[in-house]
């Protein structure tokens, strides 16, 4: 007989894994978000590119940073959204991933600009908790959107930055 609780050399259990695909893949939920299928323009210190994995409505897991997390070893990421996809746009989400023991953290701080204008900065506390985490950061933005909006995305300390999927809606 073979002991197929672990799914991975971290050993992570077989049951988180199948009660996070209940709880966050399979279970009924209505995702509003205007970026779906959009692409956006990633920016690190060694590339620059055009991708739609923000926007693709696949949501990473909360169990591990295995399961449909983007991991970035950048000390600063920028995330810029067109003009055409954020007209209109007034909340604008983040889902984050953080593992300290992995070296995956919280970033430490988001800011947020239209075209050239800061819209929000906010310096964001490191969790507490050890193992696996996942947080959500929301912010209304108060105004209409009328250029490119761009979200520059700091590390916090020499940890990497793990996301999945960046939400603008109308509310």
């Amino acid at each position: 007989a073979y002991n197929l609780n672990a799914i991975n050399e971290a050993g992570d259990k077989s049951a988180d894994y199948v009660n996070g695909w209940k709880r966050h893949l399979l279970s009924p939920r209505k995702q509003d978000n205007m970026l779906l299928g959009k692409k956006l323009t990633l920016k690190t210190p060694e590339n620059t590119k055009n991708t739609d994995v923000f926007t693709d409505g696949e949501l990473g897991l909360p169990v591990n940073y295995y399961y449909g997390w983007n991991i970035h070893p950048f000390k600063e990421i920028s995330i810029t959204i067109p003009a055409a996809s954020a007209k209109g746009g007034r909340r604008l989400a983040i889902n984050f991933f953080s593992h300290t023991r992995h070296r995956i953290q919280l970033p430490s701080k988001i800011e947020v600009y239209d075209g050239n204008t800061p819209l929000c900065s906010e310096n964001l506390q490191a969790p507490t908790i050890d193992g696996a985490y996942q947080s959500r950061w929301e912010k209304n933005l108060h105004t209409q959107i009328s250029g490119n909006l761009t979200i520059k995305i700091q590390a916090h300390g020499q940890y990497h930055i793990a996301l999945d999927e960046i939400f603008l809606n109308r509310q």
